[in-house]
């Protein structure tokens, strides 16, 4: 049995047409919510703008709000907080700034 050309263009035409759709499948949600990702961004860059202030790295700031965030919300992986945990970060953030500036002088 011999396939014409018709036939060929047609088998491969059919096979794209799958593996487009396969790929339309396995399309991943991002790792992050949107949410998280701005939260994300207000930490960095009070990290960033207030580490001189505080005697501490950046890493250090960062670390300690993580680690927070990280024990109230229960999440060992920032990656898996979802939009719902957000709000909850977010108050532990806004409390840490506060008491950091409250001590910053002790």
């Amino acid at each position: 049995m011999s396939l014409s050309e018709e036939d060929i263009k047609q088998i491969a035409n059919e096979v794209y047409e799958l593996q487009k759709q396969d790929k339309a499948l396995n399309v991943k949600e991002p790792i992050y919510s949107k949410e998280w990702i701005k939260l994300r961004k207000e930490i960095d860059t009070w990290c960033h703008e207030n580490k001189a202030g505080y005697g501490s790295g950046y890493q250090t700031l960062h670390d300690q709000i993580y680690g927070a965030i990280r024990f109230v919300t229960g999440c060992s992986r920032i990656k898996s907080l979802t939009k719902y945990d957000v709000p909850a970060a977010r108050f532990i953030f806004e409390q840490m700034i506060s008491e950091f500036k409250k001590n910053r002088g002790k």
